[in-house]
This record gives C-alpha cells, structure tokens and sequence, in this order.
C-alpha cells in the first residue's frame, strides 16, 4: 500500500509522530489511516477552504 510505504520512509527520519488531516466526509480516507494504524487524535471546525463541507479530522501516528 502507498500510504504505508509513505509513512515508513518518514519514520526513517527519526519522526516520532505523524498527523494527517481529513474531512469527517471523507469515509474512505479515514478507513485507509486507520487501517495502519492512524487513531483519530482532534476534531475541527473547517472555517477556511471554501465548498467543503463538516469538520477537520486530525489523526496521529505515533511510534
């Protein structure tokens, strides 16, 4: 999976912690991080990107 070879090229760069941004519509994405094991760390207003509707969704990675 890309996402997964993605995620360990960053951990080869000593990163202790990834957070990726989604929108709570995008089911899809959210399955694909969690599936890796990206957990959900915050919700946000989207206040700023104009046509996209619902809230930010923040995930994390941790190592």
């Amino acid at each position: 999976m890309q996402l997964q070879e993605a995620v360990n090229r960053i951990l080869q760069n000593d990163v202790r912690k990834i957070i990726v941004t989604t929108n709570d519509d995008l089911v899809p994405a959210r399955r694909m991080y969690e599936s890796i094991g990206f957990t959900m760390y915050q919700t946000r207003p989207n206040q700023h990107i104009a046509g996209m509707v619902g809230e930010h969704l923040d995930y994390v990675y941790f190592v």
